[in-house]
C-alpha cells in the first residue's frame, strides 16, 4: 500500500479526502469555488451594474427630496415672516382704529372744524295728535 500522510491517517473514506501538494487536505465542499462559467460570470457583473445603478438612482431621488423639503422650509420661512409683518400692520392699524373712533375726538372734530352744535330738543306734548 502506497504511504499516507499523516494528516490522513485518521480519514475513514478516501473518497471524501483528496491530498494536493502543499495545501493539505481537502474534501470536497471546501476549499476553492469552482470557476463560474462565462454566462454566470456575465450575469455577476451585469447584476452589480445594476445594483450600482439602482443605489445612484435611489441616493439621486433622496437628494432631489431633500431639496424639495429644504425649498418649502425657506418658502415656510418668508410666509413666517410676512405674517409677523402683517401682524405688525394690524396692530398698528387697529390702535390708529381705536385712537381715531373715540367720541370725544369726533364730538372735538364737529364742533371745532365744523362749527356744528347741539340740536335743540324738539318736545311733543302728549295728548296732541298731529294725524286727525
Amino acid at each position: 500500500m502506497n504511504a499516507v500522510p499523516s494528516d490522513l491517517a485518521h480519514a475513514t473514506n478516501r473518497s471524501q479526502a483528496v491530498v494536493t501538494e502543499g495545501a493539505g487536505v481537502r474534501t470536497p465542499g471546501q476549499g476553492t469555488a469552482p470557476r463560474p462559467s462565462a454566462r454566470a460570470a456575465r450575469w455577476n457583473r451585469v447584476s452589480a451594474v445594476l445594483c450600482i445603478a439602482f443605489g445612484t438612482a435611489v441616493m439621486w431621488a433622496v437628494a432631489g427630496q431633500a431639496a424639495a423639503v429644504e425649498r418649502i422650509n425657506d418658502h415656510i420661512g418668508q410666509l413666517r415672516s410676512e405674517i409677523a409683518k402683517t401682524e405688525a400692520v394690524n396692530a398698528s392699524l387697529t390702535a390708529q382704529v381705536d385712537q381715531l373712533t373715540r367720541p370725544s375726538r369726533i364730538l372735538g372734530i364737529a364742533m371745532g372744524r365744523l362749527h356744528m352744535r347741539y340740536a335743540n330738543p324738539v318736545q311733543i306734548p302728549a295728548g296732541s295728535s298731529s294725524g286727525r
